[in-house]
């Protein structure tokens, strides 16, 4: 799960306990389509079961909600989160842009340093061929520095340091269910 899915599943798991007609809809989705390993059978089962454990309410909402499409309202709207980063917090910002660059950098060196090695290995010698893997390396880590650049994104979104109006919907608008099967 990245880190905006579970940005949205932590809110609407907030949501959950709040909000009755939410709990009620969810209720009614686990009823009709009960997890394998159920330890409540009753609505009135579930509703004490989602009021007393975090855990269980964050996995009833990632079996009943369509967290992919409200995560990607939120992905839609990434720009304007980052602006409104950017204003609030200065250090923060710096922290994703250069997580950003540095990933972006390390994938597009990626192309011309392959293309390098394989004209050097025809030209000269095949044993230039053995940095392919450093190569390979190169991509993963310029992987990972992006999704930590998106990590560090929605750990200022959770923690409150930019107010997004798109996050802030979730707690007053439907929410999209799951299809009952």
């Amino acid at each position: 799960m990245d880190a905006i899915v579970y940005l949205v599943v932590t809110r609407l798991a907030e949501r959950l306990s709040e909000d009755e007609a939410f709990r009620g809809k969810v209720i009614e989705q686990l009823i009709a389509d009960p997890p394998l390993d159920s330890p409540a059978e009753t609505s009135a089962d579930w509703e004490s079961l989602l009021l007393a454990s975090l855990w269980d309410r964050h996995r009833a909402v990632s079996r009943t909600v369509e967290v992919e499409n409200v995560a990607a309202q939120l992905r839609a709207d990434h720009l304007g989160i980052l602006w409104r980063l950017r204003g609030a917090s200065g250090p923060a910002a710096l922290e994703h842009d250069r997580l950003q660059a540095e990933g972006d950098f390390r994938l597009a060196m990626f192309g011309p340093l392959a293309a390098v090695c394989i004209v050097t290995a025809i030209r000269w010698s095949p044993w230039f061929l053995l940095v392919f893997p450093l190569l390979i390396i190169l991509i993963y880590v310029g992987v990972a520095a992006r999704a930590e650049a998106e990590e560090s994104l929605a750990a200022a979104l959770g923690s409150g340091r930019v107010i997004d109006p798109a996050l802030a919907r979730l707690d007053a608008q439907s929410i999209p269910m799951k299809a009952q099967p």
